[in-house]
């Protein structure tokens, strides 16, 4: 990860990594996509865009809600869970809901993603 030192460098490769590889469907690629689209959404939260945060965030369960693949069900469960972490920063009471209802839904459509929600969840909690 470059997102402390120059986060401008850091947004041009994410976008650069999605414009070059975004429509192939390998899982490993797939992966490297969907991580590059999380890191933008937490280099936008770094640097105090939430909107282009969650705009990253939305996109790449948009992309990958459907693969059964474990470790892009993690970047779907770890981009969800953002979401939620940016709209309660922000005060957006009614766009939680919203989205806890997404990801109910999402997880009980795929069970890699279920699992992996739960894993992310269960981790933010031991954190805390």
């Amino acid at each position: 990860h470059g997102q402390q030192g120059h986060p401008e460098e850091a947004l041009a490769a994410y976008a650069e990594v999605v414009r070059r590889f975004g429509d192939r469907p390998e899982a490993a690629i797939a992966e490297q996509v969907a991580k590059a689209l999380v890191n933008a959404g937490i280099t936008h939260g770094q640097q105090g865009h939430p909107e282009e945060a969650l705009a990253a965030y939305a996109e790449v369960v948009r992309r990958f809600g459907d693969r059964p693949e474990a470790a892009i069900a993690e970047q779907v469960a770890t981009a969800l869970v953002a979401r939620m972490v940016v709209l309660e920063d922000v005060s957006l009471t009614g766009q939680v809901e919203d989205l806890t209802r997404e990801m109910e839904a999402i997880a009980q459509a795929n069970s890699a993603i279920r699992t992996a929600l739960n894993e992310v969840l269960n981790a933010m909690r031991s954190a805390e």
